[in-house]
């Protein structure tokens, strides 16, 4: 097997030898690497997917969900003693929106 070490995209017209076999590149726009190559793979990433890439790091940072907590709250939601504190929820709800226009 004759191996060549050319550094650069072979011609349409370049010819080596694998596993005993003349080979002729179906396609001259393979690039090579080493010094002189020239990169042609791209990708470009949609607005959407920028998106999702933006909540996933988001989700990330998020706290954990107190699932022991959701199965209280629950539970008291169907033994109908579930109370709600209103003037608590507002509370919360303008601490909330004002963290977030920071």
């Amino acid at each position: 097997m004759n191996v060549t070490d050319d550094i650069n995209p072979p011609s349409p017209k370049a010819s080596h030898v694998i596993n005993d076999q003349p080979h002729r590149h179906a396609d001259p726009t393979i690039a090579r690497c080493g010094p002189g190559a020239v990169r042609r793979d791209q990708v470009t990433i949609s607005g959407n997917a920028a998106t999702v890439g933006e909540a996933a790091a988001q989700i990330k940072v998020m706290p954990g969900v107190d699932m022991d907590k959701v199965a209280r709250i629950k539970a008291r939601l169907r033994g109908g003693t579930y109370k709600v504190d209103a003037h608590k929820a507002a509370a919360n709800m303008l601490v909330e929106s004002l963290l977030q226009d920071r």
